[in-house]
């Protein structure tokens, strides 16, 4: 059975959606290959996606997990929202919630997750590979690995802005 956080810090939290959530999720959005799955898989693919999140994004939330014995990054304290507030006082998330677009993002992912492993081994990046009349050439400095950006941008009022290194 899947052990899901709500935000109370629930011992052995494996995912941050539950299975009702999700279908709720992707039968809102019409997306059809969901439905086809038994439980057991939808549970399985749901806490690959909360595994994933926790390996991508841990060094990228706002704020700061709130005990050292949680099994997730959620919930947190200390996360400022920068679209919300009253003139120059700020809103924060409640430190005893799980936002929904974390939730929503937990969803998603587990349906990516259905078509393969969401952060496979790398190997070498290939500058340029032909195959017959086919020619791939992939761009100077592009990521290694696959990235989801509209999960990214889900999650993007969670998340610190990524630093960037500037040459002098």
């Amino acid at each position: 059975m899947l052990i899901t956080e709500d935000g109370s810090l629930v011992p052995g939290a494996e995912s941050y959606c539950t299975v009702a959530f999700a279908d709720s999720y992707h039968t809102g959005r019409a997306n059809t290959a969901w439905a086809t799955l038994d439980t057991p898989t939808k549970e399985a693919l749901i806490r690959k996606a909360a595994e994933y999140m926790t390996s991508m994004y841990r060094p990228r939330w706002k704020g700061l997990r709130s005990s050292l014995t949680q099994t997730l990054d959620w919930p947190r304290y200390d996360v400022e929202l920068e679209d919300v507030g009253y003139g120059s006082i700020a809103a924060y998330v409640q430190p005893n919630t799980v936002p929904v677009e974390v939730q929503n993002a937990n969803a998603s992912l587990a349906l990516t997750a259905k078509a393969g492993d969401l952060a496979p081994n790398l190997a070498r990046l290939v500058k340029q590979k032909t195959i017959g009349p086919i020619t791939t050439i992939y761009q100077d400095g592009a990521p290694a690995y696959t990235q989801f950006r509209a999960i990214d941008l889900m999650l993007r009022p969670y998340l610190a802005p990524r630093l960037q290194m500037v040459r002098a």
